[in-house]
């Protein structure tokens, strides 16, 4: 493993030590010094006979850091974007990279610094001693008085209503909003077309459990596809129509995630198509009211 370090970036190369498989991965973030909170690019490069059949999973946490996939660039990889509200140093955890589903090569870790924005230390060359004796005004004119207390009711008027949106709590997405959203952002990251399926039918699994989670109140992410499924049978407002739906959906992309199935980029295609006509088409199931329903 090779570390360079510069002012704007931290990059880590690794080789694969898996016998026969010949791979290079490496992992750059940038900037290596940053404010908390503001974003960080983790990109990966893949060098070697096998990069073409590697992939990678983002999860959506590296340790302190929350995790956005993003397009990659020029000789990119992979990509995402990274925020962290830890201030020192703070390690990226490696990322793993996949060939045929089992981990190749561990890309990090990196080591970046995020910091906080503080007063700087007191510089007595920045001030200046009294000036000498001012006048003290005798009295204040009518339009004087008028605009300091107009300055004052719009101070008050400014509080008050930052107040008020501190306290406005935030309106969560519908479910149907939210997975929609996620399939456009999965749509836009090009997996397929970067050769990624592997990542992409996992993500997509990912956004129609967490759908069904929230719409249907089945706890789908923690459970195997036959576990869900069974769960599923027991919900009256998905129907037996959206449930064998669902069931194919799922299986299929349990064979590209856990069997190496490559299905082409038109598959891939009618994958998401299918998602979304899912989402839409139960957007005005009713839910029987309860504790079933509000799991």
């Amino acid at each position: 493993m090779s570390e360079t370090t510069t002012a704007e970036r931290v990059s880590v190369e690794v080789r694969s030590g898996l016998e026969g498989l010949d791979l290079v991965a490496r992992a750059t973030a940038a900037p290596a010094k940053a404010e908390v909170g503001v974003p960080i690019r983790l990109s990966i490069g893949l060098t070697g006979a096998d990069a073409d059949r590697a992939t990678v999973a983002w999860p959506p946490e590296l340790g302190a850091f929350s995790v956005r996939p993003v397009p990659p660039r020029g000789e990119e990889r992979f990509a995402a974007e990274l925020r962290t509200f830890d201030a020192g140093a703070v390690e990226i955890p490696p990322v793993p990279i996949l060939v045929e589903g089992k981990d190749a090569v561990l890309a990090g870790p990196l080591s970046i610094e995020s910091i906080t924005l503080r007063e700087g230390e007191f510089d007595p060359a920045r001030f200046h001693d009294i000036r000498g004796e001012v006048a003290e005004p005798t009295g204040w004119s009518p339009l004087a008085i008028a605009a300091v207390a107009a300055a004052a009711l719009a101070l008050v008027a400014a509080v008050a209503f930052l107040a008020t949106r501190r306290r406005r709590p935030e309106t969560p997405l519908a479910p149907h909003e939210w997975a929609l959203g996620e399939l456009d952002r999965l749509a836009a990251a090009d997996l397929v077309g970067r050769g990624d399926v592997h990542g992409f039918f996992v993500a997509l699994s990912d956004i129609v459990r967490g759908y069904v989670e929230r719409r249907f109140g089945i706890d789908a992410p923690d459970r195997t596809t036959r576990e869900f499924l069974e769960e599923a049978r027991r919900s009256p407002a998905l129907g037996e129509e959206r449930r064998a739906t669902l069931a194919g959906f799922l299986r299929e992309a349990d064979l590209v995630k856990f069997a190496g199935a490559r299905p082409d980029r038109s598959r891939c295609e009618d994958a998401l198509a299918l998602a979304r006509e899912f989402v839409v088409g139960s957007i005005m199931a009713t839910v029987p009211a309860g504790p079933e329903a509000m799991r």
